[in-house]
């Protein structure tokens, strides 16, 4: 009789148990949609090239601002919409600092204007998410293709010696896009300012935790963002000669300071065509979502 009660007790105890999770998990599962805005900062990984070779610096004027629409088809697994903007702006701290690492800290640069920029927004992408909840915490991973732009600027720059005591030139350097209908002129009669800004694919993906309060949650995002396309720039490198020569002999000697000036060298310039990508950036971002559209249908598989 004793084994019966016991048995009785045990499978009861078992029936609580089972409707309890369920009803938990139809909790926990409960929201078909999602609607977050987020946003905060990053890091941008972006490339530098020289005759030494190529290498990789970064820099931490990055970040993402975006709006993002998630509706879930099951349980675990739906897609996801995103607008906002992502991208980094390369200073010239970041980008000479890793240029001069390549170059093995023999020089010091002087720059005319900005270095380079690199950016995808405005962003929208598109994307699958698998969703995992267990009581008011949940995670979320996601990865995704989307539309964005890629974003280049001309410039130039100077590289001297660092050991220079005024009796030896230095090296000119220019980056140009040369993208056919990519390029707008700032200053007329100019291309010094010229810009490359086109369409670029790019991919997305990122980690995310969120705890929730009733229909609203507070999340937060590790992710990335990068693109595979990449624009054609122009390098023109040149050199330079002394001013002095003994045709200016009289000049040299009326102004000592012309004895040891330095003039760019026309003979010496050389042209080639490298390959820049649009880098990638690194963000972690910080928001507040809401839940919609509670759907009893939806299984916990």
């Amino acid at each position: 009789m004793s084994k019966k009660i016991i048995s009785i007790i045990f499978i009861l105890l078992c029936c609580t148990l089972a409707v309890r999770a369920q009803g938990t998990m139809d909790r926990e599962y409960e929201y078909q949609d999602e609607l977050e805005e987020f946003g905060g900062p990053g890091i941008g990984i972006f490339s530098v090239s020289s005759e030494a070779g190529k290498a990789l610096g970064s820099t931490a004027e990055a970040g993402i601002l975006a709006l993002r629409f998630t509706h879930y088809f099951s349980g675990h697994f739906g897609a996801y919409a995103m607008f906002g903007a992502e991208g980094a702006s390369v200073g010239a701290a970041d980008y000479f600092g890793a240029l001069n690492k390549l170059e093995g800290g023999k020089y010091r640069y002087r720059y005319n204007r900005g270095t380079y920029d690199m950016g995808f927004g405005p962003l929208f992408t598109l994307g699958g998410v698998y969703r995992l909840d267990f009581g008011s915490c949940g995670f979320r991973a996601r990865a995704g293709l989307g539309y964005g732009r890629m974003i280049k600027d001309s410039y130039t720059y100077e590289r001297l010696s660092r050991a220079d005591d005024g009796t030896s030139g230095s090296t000119y350097y220019s980056f140009e896009p040369k993208e056919k209908g990519s390029q707008s002129d700032y200053l007329a009669g100019s291309s010094y300012y010229s810009e490359y800004n086109a369409p670029a694919i790019v991919f997305s993906a990122s980690a995310q935790f969120i705890y929730k309060m009733g229909r609203f949650y507070l999340m937060a995002e590790a992710g990335l963002s990068g693109s595979p396309s990449r624009a054609t720039v122009e390098r023109t490198v040149t050199g330079t000669v002394p001013a002095y020569n003994p045709s200016n002999y009289v000049v040299a000697v009326a102004y000592d300071g012309y004895r040891y000036a330095w003039v760019k060298d026309d003979s010496s310039v050389k042209v080639s065509t490298i390959q820049q990508g649009a880098g990638v950036t690194l963000h972690a971002a910080f928001g507040i979502g809401l839940c919609l559209g509670r759907s009893n249908k939806l299984q916990n598989r």
